[in-house]
């Protein structure tokens, strides 16, 4: 992994594809292991998504540049949580929640997120998003850490993204899937908890 660039001068890469933020940049720091999800992969997401959004409470996990909770956020969500480990990652979002005068819709919490779930500040949530580093293997451990937390609402609904060659493995069985698409090495589904 390429050592992050500290400097202040942040490159702006994403935008906002919709909502109050529409078109505002999200700054990223030029370095290598942010993978931000895809605008046209964000577009269908939230074209999925967008009927429970407004007032929705909402769990970003694994978020990087947080662009999957800003966006949500951006259409109506009420209120997300951002899961990161890297401090400088959580600055930059800090930056932009700040700029946007955003800070009482959101939490930043810099940590793994295992502690995070096992943690007492969280929520229950209607959407959690899970994007972490490809072929890390941590999502099946995480699928088993949001089963021990309790934090799902019935109907919440579960978005990952994965290497197309290396699906997750052992999905909760309450996890019903209902969308999924690929885009090159890419895929992303989205699930529904159904708790009966």
């Amino acid at each position: 992994m390429r050592k992050i660039n500290h400097s202040k001068n942040l490159e702006g890469k994403l935008r906002i594809i919709g909502g109050q933020w529409r078109g505002r940049k999200i700054s990223v720091r030029p370095n290598s292991y942010l993978r931000p999800t895809k605008d046209f992969v964000r577009e269908t997401l939230f074209n999925w998504v967008n009927p429970y959004l407004l007032g929705s409470n909402c769990l970003d996990l694994f978020c990087g540049t947080g662009a999957l909770g800003l966006e949500a956020l951006s259409r109506g969500a009420r209120y997300c949580d951002f899961v990161e480990s890297c401090k400088p990652t959580t600055e930059d979002l800090a930056l932009t929640l700040g700029r946007w005068n955003a800070n009482d819709l959101a939490t930043i919490h810099n940590i793994q997120v295992d502690r995070f779930l096992s943690s007492k500040n969280k929520n229950n949530y209607d959407i959690v998003f899970m994007d972490p580093p490809f072929n890390s293997g941590l999502l099946g451990e995480t699928f088993k850490a949001i089963s021990r937390s309790h934090i799902l609402l019935p109907g919440c609904l579960i978005y990952l993204e994965f290497s197309a060659s290396k699906p997750p493995n052992r999905i909760p069985s309450q996890w019903k899937e209902f969308k999924e698409k690929q885009s090159g090495s890419v895929r992303y589904a989205l699930f529904r908890y159904d708790p009966d």
